[in-house]
């Protein structure tokens, strides 16, 4: 039983972590911009390792540059959500990515992992499932 509940919690974790989709994109590199990526659809410059929240759009861009002439931009948006019973999908649009993204909510509070503000000061999410699985028992 605690090994199928570690298993649980490692999912759980994995999931809240693991979101997202990610596109490539090799751009043109302008010469005297050999350490930045341009980003067309935006028609501007992105410096290497530079997040860029896309306006309008949930998603980011990221310029990578390997070398000077190698560079990558990551296009990176939200995943795919699907609420069960219970539950619905709640958007931020006007928030940045990854607060813009769907996120599902639960009507019951173990679902929605709520705990009062008090235990949150000393607790987290994984932790306080850790406790919930050992009293169960």
């Amino acid at each position: 039983m605690k090994a199928m509940l570690f298993c649980l919690l490692l999912l759980t974790v994995a999931f809240n972590y693991g979101f997202g989709a990610v596109a490539v994109e090799k751009p043109h590199i302008h010469p005297g911009h050999e350490d930045e990526c341009f980003l067309s659809s935006q028609n501007r410059y992105i410096r290497d390792n530079e997040a860029f929240p896309v306006p309008g759009e949930c998603r980011e861009v990221k310029c990578d540059v390997e070398s000077a002439k190698v560079h990558y931009i990551y296009h990176t948006s939200c995943g795919v959500v699907s609420a069960g019973q219970g539950c619905r999908t709640e958007v931020s649009p006007d928030l940045n990515y990854p607060a813009c993204c769907p996120r599902i909510v639960c009507e019951n509070d173990f679902v929605n992992g709520e705990i009062s503000d008090d235990e949150y000061q000393n607790t987290t999410y994984e932790t306080e499932i850790l406790s919930l699985a050992i009293n169960e028992e």
